[in-house]
């Protein structure tokens, strides 16, 4: 499932970012973030604006905000893997 959610970011952000629009788009934001792997670096660098700029950076805050909620929701849930306890 993991190959399949990578193969679609690469194919997404192939395209055009003007080629979609209303839902695709949100989805191209969020769902599936290939907006921000090839549209949106590639807009950045050709018609820099600091609107784009801000929106480039607030992305990038959210996402690090979401990979460290993740990271400290599944510290919370760890157990060890070494709790076999033998007794001598």
């Amino acid at each position: 499932m993991a190959s399949q959610a990578m193969n679609a970011v690469i194919i997404f952000a192939l395209y055009p970012l003007h080629l979609f629009d209303g839902t695709a788009k949100l989805l191209l934001f969020t769902v599936i973030p290939a907006a921000f792997v090839g549209a949106v670096p590639a807009e950045f660098v050709t018609e820099f604006t600091w609107r784009n700029f801000l929106m480039l950076l607030g992305a990038t805050l959210g996402f690090c905000f979401l990979a460290y909620a993740a990271l400290h929701l599944g510290l919370r849930r760890y157990e060890s893997g070494s709790g076999i306890q033998v007794e001598v």
